[in-house]
């Protein structure tokens, strides 16, 4: 699991800086986009590499909700 998370983070990074360097010969703006793209690039690879190492928790049995129910019931004078 934890290679996959290095490998989707080296591939967000490269890939977006490739992006920014490719706009930035086409448009003549360098180093402007190569520069934006790598940041966007960098905070989007730890998105996904959090998201990776630290998967949403299974809701597929979630706790009874009458037994919470029940106990504020039974305070009730």
């Amino acid at each position: 699991m934890s290679t996959n998370a290095g490998y989707s983070f080296l591939g967000t990074v490269i890939s977006a800086g490739l992006l920014g360097f490719g706009i930035d010969k086409v448009f003549d703006t360098q180093p402007w986009a190569f520069l934006g793209f790598m940041i966007i690039g960098l905070v989007y690879a730890v998105f996904l590499a959090q998201r990776t190492m630290n998967p949403a928790p299974d809701h597929s049995d979630p706790p009874e909700a009458n037994d919470t129910a029940i106990k504020k019931d039974e305070e009730k004078p």
